[in-house]
């Protein structure tokens, strides 16, 4: 049973109309059978020693040429509402930029249910935007911080820093951003 304290803010919260929805802050058992991080997919990330994480090779499309998002996957998830997908896709950036300093924040301070939350909530809005790299990242971040490895969150975070600019091009490069 989920606690009130336990809000996690969706893709679609809407703060300033006072809408949200409420998310379950665990991870179901198809969600986590569901990444797209190739190799690294079905590792316990509680037995996977350090080092590996810094030498990052998964199968994920920042690692690749494919694009880091399925544009017709995600206007078909839409129906075919190119404009809400956008706006989504905006208010998405805008959100992930605070949860990144939400997350670096909770590094410096050992806050592993906060990194929880916070990657588990992206994780998320990514997938619902069709991201799957992005999502397979936080998703990762998600499991270090359930397993209490902090240690190996820093490198994860990097790479998912590095994917969420790679998005942020694809989309300029491709539709001339988001507005």
């Amino acid at each position: 049973m989920q606690k009130d304290t336990d809000y996690i803010p969706a893709v679609g919260d809407d703060p300033l109309n006072g809408q949200e929805k409420k998310s379950d802050p665990g991870l179901s058992e198809n969600a986590k059978a569901s990444r797209s991080c190739g190799p690294i997919s079905g590792l316990d990330m509680a037995s996977r020693p350090h080092p590996e994480l810094q030498e990052h090779k998964c199968a994920c499309s920042h690692n690749s040429k494919k694009p880091p998002l399925n544009f017709e996957e995600a206007i078909a998830e839409f129906e075919g509402d190119r404009d809400i997908f956008f706006r989504i896709l905006d208010h998405f950036f805008g959100n992930v930029k605070n949860q990144i300093q939400t997350m670096h924040q909770s590094l410096s301070i050992q806050d592993a249910g906060r990194l929880r939350l916070e990657a588990h909530s992206i994780k998320g809005g990514a997938a619902n935007l069709t991201a799957a790299p992005l999502a397979a990242l936080a998703a990762e971040l998600e499991e270090i911080a359930i397993a209490g490895r902090l240690e190996d969150a820093p490198a994860i975070l990097r790479l998912f820093q590095e994917e969420l600019q790679r998005l942020e091009a694809y989309i300029g490069e491709q539709f001339g951003g988001t507005s």
